[in-house]
């Protein structure tokens, strides 16, 4: 559910997603770590699914390979999993791969469950996951 707190942190990352979380916590006038912790639950409930920001920034991003059975329309799984909070692009690739999502997370724990969630979908045979260590 979402209340005052969490509305105040919408609005500022709507106007500029980019806004460091301590800037958000003092003008908002609660702890950083709540700020974190808020912007956290607001992904994992699907409240927020995308962040418009490059460069670096706070939480973990991983690339996913993804084998999908040759039974099931690739188009299908892709809707699905586009709905699914922290998934940031979903690329139909050749190779290896079927599709390439690319995810970010607040956390690692996060991330993990993000994981679950995508090889849990009907349709996803195989995963492969690489966490990125740098953007350069």
């Amino acid at each position: 559910m979402v209340d005052a707190t969490d509305r105040s942190i919408l609005s500022i990352l709507k106007e500029n997603a980019r806004a460091p979380l301590s800037e958000i916590a003092e003008e908002i006038g609660v702890s950083e770590g709540t700020v974190r912790n808020r912007i956290a639950r607001l992904v994992s409930e699907g409240t927020v699914r995308r962040f418009t920001y490059e460069g670096s920034y706070e939480g973990v991003s991983a690339i996913i390979g993804l084998k999908t059975d040759s039974h099931k329309p690739t188009g299908k799984i892709v809707e699905k999993l586009k709905h699914y909070a922290g998934v940031e692009e979903l690329l139909e690739v050749t190779g290896r791969f079927d599709v390439i999502c690319l995810v970010h997370s607040p956390a690692l724990p996060i991330l993990n469950e993000l994981l679950e969630k995508i090889r849990r979908t009907e349709g996803v045979m195989e995963t492969e996951s690489f966490t990125v260590l740098k953007k350069s």
